[in-house]
């Protein structure tokens, strides 16, 4: 009898697409104040991400390197851009009370 060796390659489509929008959500939110903006397509990627590493522990797939890949970059570019909605929201708050706009 002939046994196959078969991989499992779940979760390597949102992977891949974690990745992608980690890529670009990284470069984007290292951009001073335009960062703040790269939040939510990072919460996006973010949930791809956690989906897809579910997917590959369940479905035990033994490449899992572009996944643990998009949904690191991922959970950094939601950081950074974090700390840009903070930043923003200050000087926003200093600009109000210095016009004393309630």
């Amino acid at each position: 009898m002939e046994t196959q060796n078969q991989t499992s390659t779940s979760g390597k489509g949102l992977g891949i697409a974690a990745l992608v929008i980690g890529i670009i959500t990284l470069i984007w939110s290292l951009i001073p104040i335009f960062g703040a903006v790269a939040f939510w397509p990072s919460i996006i990627g973010l949930a791809l991400g956690i989906t897809a590493v579910i997917m590959a522990v369940k479905g035990t797939n033994p490449k899992k390197g572009i996944i643990i890949a998009g949904f690191i970059l991922c959970i950094v570019s939601t950081g950074i851009s974090t700390y840009w909605m903070v930043i923003v929201k200050e000087a926003a708050d200093v600009l109000t009370s210095g016009l004393n706009i309630k």
